[in-house]
């Protein structure tokens, strides 16, 4: 068996290292004011708001194998578990302190094509960060022009005055390209040793378009709900 000395480890993070952006939640205050429920009109993201983000290190170094038993077939649960060091190239990744449930990892250069239901006028953000481009927008089968009836910024929907637009609180449908992320939802944020130990930290994460954004955030994510 390896021994994971500082060395050893510092080879594993150069070979199998992930670059990923790092997104630190706070709870919204709308979850109590709301019976538990995040409250999306209140521009909040699934019960959570974020910080901006910041570029960290760690290695992937499991995946839950397994699967669900859906109508549709077996299901992969999307799970995953993430080793962080405390220091990467001798700087000190603020994540192995303040990661914790509801945190995001995005995974730089690991793409995915993913969707969101956005409401006009209601919620005009997209969830997923970094968003790389918007493949379309649909209301059933009307399709918007990106440039004519709306632009992206930063990661909202913005509708151009004079372009076709959804009826006022009508659902669309938006399909993006962005990195893959995931959600954390473990709670031992110390398992591999105390506060006062340098050791790596185990993370144990979903990915978060499994996550259900009408479960309270407060509980631990069940990884068997899907959108």
């Amino acid at each position: 068996m390896l021994k994971i000395t500082d060395p050893n480890f510092t080879d594993v993070m150069t070979l199998y290292g992930l670059d990923v952006w790092y997104y630190h939640a706070k709870l919204c205050s709308c979850v109590g004011e709301n019976n538990g429920v995040p409250d999306s009109s209140d521009n909040c993201e699934m019960g959570y708001r974020y910080n901006p983000r910041e570029q960290i290190r760690l290695t992937r170094t499991g995946t839950d194998k397994k699967t669900l038993n859906m109508p549709a077939g077996q299901i992969p649960d999307g799970a995953i578990v993430l080793s962080l060091p405390k220091y990467w190239k001798k700087k000190l990744q603020n994540a192995w302190i303040t990661a914790a449930h509801g945190d995001v990892f995005s995974l730089i250069g690991k793409s995915q094509i993913s969707t969101d239901i956005l409401r006009y006028g209601v919620r005009d953000k997209v969830f997923a960060f970094d968003i790389q481009e918007i493949l379309s927008v649909t209301v059933k089968n009307t399709t918007f022009i990106q440039g004519t009836d709306y632009i992206l910024q930063d990661r909202t929907i913005t509708w151009t005055e004079d372009g076709n637009k959804p009826d006022d609180g009508a659902a669309y449908c938006v399909e993006f390209l962005c990195n893959r992320q995931y959600i954390i939802y473990d709670k031992d944020a110390f398992d591999r040793g105390g506060e006062g130990d340098d050791l790596p930290r185990k993370i144990n994460a979903v990915i978060r378009q499994y996550v259900n954004p009408d479960s309270n955030p407060i509980d631990a994510v069940d990884t068997k709900e899907y959108l």
